[in-house]
């Protein structure tokens, strides 16, 4: 993994490059993806979008340092799978308890980043709109 630290408003800001470029990167495949109109939306490019999957696990997986990298890279996967419509697995990705996931990551002298921030948003979303369509909130 690499670190740097990066000006921030509030001082400095140390990144972890290769989870959070690894999520900037599949966030930007799943945009991508979902973008597309559904008769253009062909197998093969859900195939490759299926295939960055293990990359972000093993990510969320070692990520140690930064918590809120991992809840992106979390959120990331939730969406690439809500999109792939694998309801059940976008579920697994998101947190179950939001309120407490945000206390956990801003606990102490960390703050939210703005794109956790919007992670939270896009997760609750998601949440909702998966327990809405497919579960009627009995997994959710």
């Amino acid at each position: 993994m690499y670190e740097s630290l990066i000006p921030y408003h509030d001082g400095l800001l140390s990144l972890s490059f290769s989870g959070l470029a690894l999520a900037a990167r599949s966030e930007a495949q799943v945009a991508a993806y979902s973008s597309q109109r559904p008769s253009s939306a062909t197998s093969t490019s859900s195939t490759s979008l299926s295939k960055i999957i293990p990359s972000l696990l093993t990510a969320v997986e070692e990520e140690t340092d930064h918590a809120q990298d991992a809840f992106q890279a979390n959120t990331c996967l939730g969406w690439l799978h809500f999109v792939l419509d694998e309801p059940g697995l976008a579920v697994a990705r998101l947190p179950k308890n939001f309120a407490g996931t945000i206390s956990s990551l801003s606990s102490g002298e960390n703050k939210l980043s703005g794109w956790t921030q919007v992670c939270f948003i896009k997760g609750v979303y998601l949440k909702g709109m998966i327990c809405k369509c497919f579960y009627c909130c009995k997994n959710c």
